[in-house]
């Protein structure tokens, strides 16, 4: 998604940013994020929970077990780099991480 202003990170604006990364893999956001490490490309990282529930009128605390949710994909991770490191970080993000599958 490419937005006219900036990118976004959580309720804010990240101006001159783009999303790179979203997995719910910690060991490939940590792929990832090594391989623009390496590399010498600086990045932003965003991490999103999705452990709440919908329960009508409220929501449900993050810290209540929730039964039968699969653990592995309750958390979000995101990378986000400047617009004019965006193509070589893609690069470097699918070559660390192709070898998972």
């Amino acid at each position: 998604m490419i937005l006219h202003i900036g990118q976004r990170k959580g309720n804010a604006v990240m101006f001159g940013w783009e999303e790179v990364y979203m997995g719910f893999s910690m060991d490939s956001y940590i792929k990832a994020r090594n391989a623009l490490t390496e590399s010498g490309i600086p990045c932003r990282t965003k991490r999103s929970a999705h452990t709440g529930a919908w329960l009508g009128r409220g929501h449900m605390p993050q810290s209540a077990i929730i039964v039968g949710r699969h653990t592995d994909y309750t958390k979000q991770f995101y990378l986000f780099v400047k617009k004019e490191h965006a193509e070589q970080a893609r690069y470097l993000i699918r070559r660390a991480t192709e070898a998972e599958g």
